[in-house]
């Protein structure tokens, strides 16, 4: 793993150089302070997140669906699925041009149709593991834990921040069982993020 990693960041590199020093410098740079990483799920509000002006954040993905209603911005936003990039890339840049650093993972570098100043890229053990690995020495390899909570939590661990806070994230999905027995996601009859927009396509 950490031999592939170790690839991911040469690639990463010849597409912009100084990003492995970008992300040494991350390096228990907030040791001792705290974080919140935001979730997408239902219970998220806008009013909790007005409270959180002035404190560091981590939010992820369609989060800027919820810009409307507050003045808060992330600290940190990360985005770690295609289909975000592909489908919904002008709300990506959105978040990414409000938050200090935009975090992505190497895989997707591909899918960056601009050059973003405050990108810093990491490098993904794309690989399951039951119960998920987790590794806080971020440049030898984030490990996927199925959601991109999982990346902010193993990237705030290697920043040193002592407390960590999640907000809105429901950690779970609602399901619902087929005819052949098989249990998979509900997500057009139940609510599984903060928004009911939060699943339709750009056009």
């Amino acid at each position: 793993d950490e031999m592939f990693a170790g690839f991911q960041m040469d690639k990463i590199e010849k597409e912009y150089p100084g990003n492995a020093d970008k992300l040494r410098l991350l390096k228990d740079a907030y040791k001792g302070k705290r974080c919140f990483i935001i979730g997408n799920g239902p219970s998220l509000r806008a009013s909790d997140l007005e409270k959180l002006k002035g404190e560091i954040t981590f939010a992820c993905n369609r989060i800027p669906l919820i810009f409307d209603q507050t003045d808060w911005r992330p600290t940190f936003y990360t985005c770690t699925d295609r289909v975000y990039w592909d489908g919904h890339y002008e709300e990506v840049c959105l978040a990414s041009g409000s938050a200090q650093v935009c975090f992505v993972c190497a895989r997707d570098i591909g899918c960056l149709k601009t050059h973003l100043d405050n990108l810093i890229a990491f490098p993904m053990i794309n690989r399951y593991q039951v119960p998920a690995w987790f590794n806080p020495d971020v440049p030898k390899g984030v490990y996927d834990g199925g959601t991109v909570l999982y990346f902010d939590l193993q990237l705030a661990a290697y920043m040193g921040f002592s407390e960590i806070y999640l907000l809105g994230a429901d950690t779970n999905y609602p399901t619902k069982t087929m005819p052949d027995g098989r249990v998979v996601f509900d997500l057009e009859n139940s609510k599984a993020y903060f928004t009911s927009n939060y699943q339709t396509h750009a056009t």
